[in-house]
């Protein structure tokens, strides 16, 4: 009887520690979202969409959403032989797949859903994979705060393994 006592509980402090460790994760993911509020600008940010290469002011603004549980963000830039881009992303942590989901649209008629993780509290990655043009594409989001003030973006997109997307910069907090 003893024995099934201390299994019982046992089995309770590991179901309580691991709830305890789940709900902790989900508070850490969404407190992560919430290093990018603000108004960021990359004053030279590289371009390179299907081999035209630029320099650009590229600009993201991050609101709250969701009372503190996601993100809104805002992003445009404006270059020659580019032309305008603008951007509308929605970012939330999903609990049931312990996973980071960033959605995005824009005004070159792309919409998808990059899925990843938090490498570390200051290192986001994000990835979508799906078909363009009936081509397999991937499109990687690498974010690292380096400071509470300046983070490092590279994204990157590839159309069956041949890179036509590069985008890198340095962004730094204006507010």
């Amino acid at each position: 009887m003893k024995t099934r006592n201390l299994l019982t509980i046992a089995l309770v402090l590991v179901a309580t520690t691991s709830a305890i460790h789940a709900q902790q994760t989900v508070a850490d993911a969404q407190q992560y979202l919430q290093k990018f509020v603000g108004n960021w600008v990359a004053k030279n940010a590289s371009v390179e969409m299907d081999g035209n290469k630029s320099s650009v002011e590229y600009h993201a603004d991050f609101k709250a959403a969701a009372g503190g549980t996601g993100l809104t963000m805002h992003e445009w830039f404006s270059a020659e032989g580019l032309g305008n881009y603008i951007g509308e992303n929605i970012v939330g942590y999903d609990p049931n797949t312990a996973t980071i989901h960033w959605y995005s649209t824009d005004n070159t008629g792309t919409c998808h859903d990059h899925y990843g993780f938090w490498s570390n509290p200051n290192h986001l990655f994000v990835q979508y994979n799906g078909v363009v043009d009936k081509k397999m594409y991937v499109e990687q989001l690498d974010m690292e705060f380096v400071s509470p003030t300046r983070m490092h973006v590279k994204v990157t997109g590839m159309t069956n393994g041949t890179t036509n997307l590069r985008i890198e910069g340095t962004f730094e907090k204006v507010q």
